[in-house]
C-alpha cells in the first residue's frame, strides 16, 4: 500500500513538473495595451469639435496604462467631415502620444477628401506582439465585406492563421447585426446604408472555422442616444466574440481598454465616461448575453 501511494505521488509530481516546464518554455511576447472607442464625436446635435469631451476626461487614465501601444476609433469620429473637425480630432488624439487607427464610419465619409487626407486607408492590417489586428470598412458595400476587401481578409487570415494568438477586427457598423435576430438586446444608432441582406454569417464568419486563435470583432455604431444600446457583447461560439460599444448618450457612455499579457492573454475592461456611474471599470464578461 505504501509503495502504490509513493508511485502515485511521484506521477503527480512528474505531471506538475512537466506542466511547469511547458509554461516556462512558452514563448513570451512584449505585453501591450490599447483602447477601442466608438462614436467618438459624441452627442448628436452639438457643435463641439474634436473627440467627445467626456472621453477626453479619461485621457490621463488611458495614459496611465502600462505599455499603451495604440488606440482604435470605431467610426463616426467627426460629425460633418469638415477640415476643422478633423484637425481638432487629430490634435486631441495626439495628446495620447500613441497611434490612433480609424475604422471609418458613415459620418466620416461626409467629406471624403478630408477623410482621405487624415486617414487615407479604407482597410488594412497590422501586427502587435503575436496578434493580428484588421481594420475594416463596412461603408463600401452596405455593411457587407465583399469584393476586394473580402479577398484581402481571406489573404490575411490565410497568412496568419497558424501564427496569430488573437485576431482583432474593427468596423464602425455592427456588421453582425440583424434586426430579426437582435430585437431585444442590440439596438444600433442607425441602419443608414445597410443592405437588407448581410453576408456576415454566410461568408465572413465561416472564414474563421479552421483558425485556432481567439477572434474579436469590435464595432462602434451604438451608444449615441437613448434609443441605442450602450454596449453589447455576444459569443456565437466559444472562439468568436462580438463586441459593440459607443458614446454620445451622456448616460452609461463607455469605451474599452484591452491589455495583453506576455502570454498573449487578453483582458477587457469597460471604462465608463459617465461620472455618475458607480461602476467606472467593469469586466467585459459582465455584459455577455
Amino acid at each position: 500500500m505504501y509503495f502504490v501511494k509513493f508511485d502515485v505521488m511521484k506521477n503527480i509530481t512528474l505531471v506538475i513538473s512537466v506542466c511547469f516546464v511547458l509554461v516556462s518554455c512558452a514563448k513570451k511576447e512584449e505585453p501591450y495595451s490599447f483602447f477601442v472607442a466608438g462614436h467618438l464625436y459624441g452627442k448628436p446635435g452639438t457643435s463641439d469639435l474634436g473627440a467627445y469631451a467626456k472621453f477626453k476626461e479619461k485621457f490621463d487614465f488611458i495614459k496611465s496604462h502600462e505599455n499603451l501601444s495604440f488606440g482604435v476609433m470605431t467610426g463616426d469620429a467627426v460629425k460633418e467631415g469638415k477640415e476643422a473637425e478633423w484637425k481638432a480630432l487629430v490634435s486631441d488624439m495626439n495628446d495620447l502620444s500613441v497611434i490612433s487607427h480609424l475604422a471609418r464610419g458613415n459620418h466620416d465619409y461626409k467629406n471624403q477628401e478630408n477623410l482621405t487626407k487624415y486617414f487615407p486607408k479604407k482597410y488594412y492590417s497590422f501586427k502587435e506582439g503575436a496578434d493580428l489586428h484588421i481594420i475594416l470598412d463596412a461603408n463600401i458595400d452596405g455593411w457587407n465585406i465583399t469584393g476586394e476587401q473580402l479577398l484581402f481578409l481571406k489573404n490575411e487570415l490565410k497568412r496568419e492563421k497558424k501564427l496569430a494568438k488573437n485576431i482583432f477586427l474593427y468596423s464602425h457598423q455592427v456588421i453582425w447585426f440583424n434586426p430579426a435576430d437582435h430585437p431585444r438586446y442590440l439596438h444600433v444608432n442607425s441602419e443608414y446604408g445597410r443592405h437588407p441582406k448581410s453576408n456576415f454569417y454566410s461568408e465572413v464568419l465561416p472564414l474563421f472555422d479552421n483558425i485556432d486563435a481567439e477572434v474579436y470583432f469590435f464595432a462602434g455604431d451604438v451608444g449615441a442616444g437613448s434609443w441605442a444600446s450602450d454596449i453589447s457583447y455576444t459569443k456565437p461560439s466559444s472562439q468568436i466574440h462580438l463586441i459593440a460599444s459607443g458614446m454620445g448618450d451622456g448616460v452609461n457612455d463607455s469605451f474599452i481598454m484591452v491589455t495583453i499579457d506576455e502570454y498573449s492573454h487578453p483582458k477587457f475592461s469597460v471604462i465608463s465616461v459617465d461620472p455618475t456611474n458607480k461602476n467606472q471599470v467593469q469586466n467585459l464578461d459582465h455584459f455577455l448575453k
